[in-house]
């Protein structure tokens, strides 16, 4: 556990150090895991100490269909299907930290990849 809050908290330095903009995120490390294990949590708690994002996609690997975004018969491998949900979820929270993000701040680096916020729709009142 040491070893991986100082692997987190080294990463993090490093990063910062050249500005680099982070998005830390976290996958099941087993098939039916519902709260963090002890390297998870230290790795959310350096990140949260640096001001670097975290998405948790422990929930999007529960509910129905959840078996399929695992490899048949491995229970810690995703399947096409679960990779391809880790880099949708992963996309949008980068889109999202790179929209609100200033002009000046490293992650609107990511801007020019995010597509263009849209406005209300048609025949839809604003909240």
């Amino acid at each position: 556990m040491a070893r991986a809050r100082s692997w987190a908290l080294n990463s993090l330095f490093l990063a910062g150090s050249v500005a680099l903009p982070l998005l830390v995120f976290l996958v099941p490390a087993a098939r039916g895991q519902r709260a963090l294990w002890p390297r998870q949590a230290a790795m959310v708690t350096a990140a949260s100490r640096a001001g670097v994002p975290v998405l948790d996609l422990l929930p999007a690997f529960h509910g129905e269909g959840a078996d399929s975004l695992y490899l048949q018969g491995d229970a810690v491998h995703p399947s096409a299907s679960g990779h391809r949900l880790i880099a949708q979820l992963r996309y949008a929270a980068l889109c999202g930290t790179a929209t609100a993000a200033a002009a000046d701040e490293p992650a609107a680096i990511y801007r020019p990849g995010c597509p263009a916020p849209r406005g209300p729709e048609k025949g839809r009142a604003r909240p």
